[in-house]
């Protein structure tokens, strides 16, 4: 029987004008009814620190403004996510929609994307979204080996230096790079990225755990490791502590490997970006 879990689903057809893409977006107040997606694992001392977001990789990490419910009883959650692509943003599928359920129900109204966020400051721009795809095995099963989301844009972002580049990962250590909801008092609104490097301590079964700390609101965040003298994603975090016992714990994200080959041969083009050389199919 072919494993359909990871094949890629759209959205519900939303047209949106390009014209209406760009929006000005206001800071978020401090403290706010703000909320971040996805778990809160902080192992000992809190080793995450504030980085510059105009240069890559950092650049290409982006805070997400999930929107849900009608205009005039809209609520809004934050989340991370990534440029994999000039027009195209992967995050965890649970971002987009809960999962297990209807597929034309239950998904975000639109998201706004602010790649390297800073404070007020959104260097990029800002752009809306409501064009949205996840996988099959996340939309029908709630299966977390396929929590995987996708996100079009209509414009690239002027000036931005570049995308991520995907590939598989290797042991040694790895960084999640995202928009923690809550650090301390003066950084409680989600608008400062912060990363972490840590162990990679499990790649088995198109999973990563890592000894890396994470907090809500960095659901989608890319999982970074330094190979051939560059950065690479090799996965996107998604859930908190999976361990009982010290020697087992840590946070963990989908591995972006050849399972999900049907989801970015579709999704990556579509966002301006060139296939992985893993994803390309052979000249026949």
């Amino acid at each position: 029987m072919t494993d359909d879990r990871f094949d890629p689903v759209d959205a519900p057809e939303s047209k949106l004008d390009p014209a209406d893409a760009w929006v000005a977006m206001p800071a978020l107040d401090a403290p706010g009814p703000w909320t971040g997606v996805g778990p809160l694992t902080v192992f000992d001392d809190d080793g995450r620190e504030p980085v510059p977001t105009d240069v890559l990789p950092w650049a290409a990490v982006c805070l997400l403004r999930l929107r849900r419910g009608p205009a005039d009883q809209q609520r809004e959650t934050l989340a991370t996510g990534w440029l994999a692509g000039p027009r195209v943003v992967l995050t965890a599928g649970h971002n987009l929609h809960p999962g297990g359920g209807d597929h034309d129900a239950g998904w975000v109204r639109e998201v706004i994307v602010q790649p390297g966020s800073a404070g007020a400051r959104t260097p990029f721009g800002a752009q809306r979204t409501c064009v949205f795809a996840s996988t099959r095995g996340w939309l029908d099963h709630h299966a977390r080996e396929a929590d995987l989301g996708a996100l079009f844009l209509a414009h690239d972002f002027p000036g931005h230096p570049g995308h991520l580049l995907i590939d598989a990962p290797r042991d040694g250590q790895v960084c999640v790079a995202g928009y923690p909801h809550a650090i301390d008092a003066a950084q409680a609104t989600g608008q400062t990225l912060y990363r972490h490097w840590g162990d990679l301590i499990e790649n088995a079964d198109g999973r990563l755990r890592y000894d890396v700390d994470t907090t809500r609101g960095q659901s989608g965040s890319p999982v970074l490791q330094r190979q051939g003298g560059g950065v690479v994603a090799i996965g996107v975090h998604g859930y908190g502590d999976e361990g009982t016992l010290a020697d087992e714990r840590g946070n963990a994200a989908v591995t972006l490997d050849a399972r999900f080959d049907a989801a970015l041969r579709s999704w990556l083009p579509r966002g301006g970006a060139p296939l992985p050389p893993s994803r390309r199919r052979p000249a026949s």
